[in-house]
């Protein structure tokens, strides 16, 4: 006993090194925990080579992943220091001084270094902690094709189907040559890595097309194609679609939102979404889901149907705020809102649609059949 109270200045400060390095390890490391990007399938950890990658930008987050661990290191052996000089200043006045001062301006930088990191975190869009935020294309943006009512997709071939037959286009005509508004073959943000080309597109209503267009429309569709409105009853009594050739409509109302939360809370949303997506994944040929601008039910559709077939929530997220180039209002936080409540509420995007939404294996496994790359 004795010797415990003679050291017990050293057991405690030995004490208080110990839960502050775990305190600082446990707050630091998710900012320190490195991005990696995919290369044409090849894992990189400095810079990614995908086109919606910024690889200055995964530089910047390499440069502050290691400041963050110098950080960490100096921090723990200040600390560590000033308790060793308090734990044997005995009763020197000016040793304890020291030791205080020590262990006072190590906690003062941590403080500075944490104001510093939140300031960036609020100027900087997306968030300085944010390792899947995208920096768009050059000279991204609405384009002279928004202003006119045209997507901005590229263009792909016909819709292949997964549980049937299958149409192609002749070749001769792509998304661009479609004066549709937010008209676009979802798999193009992320490269034919997620989901086969020319299978899924996605646009705003029908209503605006005219003769010309809606031909050129069920050309890019392909034969047996199938549109799904997800608009509600008063929208489509408001502005009918016009009629694409070969192709056959299947209407799911679901009622419109913008933040996505309704899509995880409301058990009727859910069903409806059940339905959009198996009536997408036994579809024949290709598939276009729209709502009124194609941005928000459909971004929620499609964005389930990216996450079943292996996307990351950065290219969730790409081709989501892909409808901006369109001219429309879009904000990540909408998406992320959605998703933090699948996740929060069922472990899991993939166990929201299998317990939320009510998706069976089978349904899943058509859905990958379909839509899958």
């Amino acid at each position: 006993m004795q010797l415990i109270h003679r050291h017990r200045r050293l057991i405690l400060f030995i004490g208080l090194v110990f839960v502050m390095s775990l305190t600082l390890i446990s707050l630091l490391f998710p900012f320190t925990a490195h991005a990696s990007a995919e290369c044409a399938g090849v894992d990189t950890n400095i810079i990614s080579c995908d086109s919606k990658q910024n690889g200055v930008w995964s530089l910047l987050l390499l440069v502050m992943n290691i400041l963050t661990a110098g950080v960490v290191v100096v921090a723990v052996g200040g600390i560590i220091y000033g308790a060793m000089l308090y734990a044997s200043a005995e009763d020197k006045a000016d040793k304890v001084e020291k030791a205080k001062a020590t262990i006072r301006n190590v906690v003062i930088g941590l403080i500075m270094f944490a104001l510093m990191f939140s300031l960036l975190q609020f100027l900087i869009p997306g968030g300085v902690f944010n390792r899947d935020y995208d920096i768009p294309d050059a000279g991204a943006g609405p384009s002279a094709d928004a202003d006119t009512g045209a997507g901005s997709g590229s263009g792909g071939g016909g819709g292949s189907g997964g549980s049937g037959g299958s149409g192609h286009n002749s070749g001769s005509v792509t998304v661009a040559d479609i004066k549709l508004r937010n008209l676009r073959d979802a798999s193009t943000t992320s490269g034919g890595s997620v989901l086969k080309k020319g299978v899924l597109y996605r646009s705003s209503q029908l209503s605006e097309l005219n003769e010309k267009n809606s031909e050129k429309l069920g050309e890019l569709l392909g034969k047996n194609a199938t549109i799904i409105d997800l608009r509600v009853a008063s929208s489509r009594a408001a502005d009918p679609d016009v009629k694409v050739p070969g192709a056959s409509t299947i209407w799911v109302p679901i009622e419109g939102v913008l933040d996505q939360g309704p899509m995880v809370t409301d058990p009727i949303r859910r069903a409806q979404l059940k339905k959009a997506l198996i009536a997408a994944s036994h579809a024949d040929g290709a598939v276009l889901i729209h709502c009124i601008a194609g941005k928000d039910r459909t971004g929620w559709a499609v964005a389930m149907i990216m996450y079943i077939n292996g996307a990351s929530d950065a290219q969730v997220m790409t081709e989501y705020m892909k409808s901006t180039d369109a001219g429309y209002t879009l904000e990540r936080s909408w998406l992320l809102h959605g998703l933090s409540l699948a996740r929060s509420q069922y472990g899991s995007v993939m166990n929201y649609l299998k317990d939320g939404v009510g998706l069976s294996a089978d349904d899943i496994k058509s859905i990958k059949n379909k839509f899958g790359a």
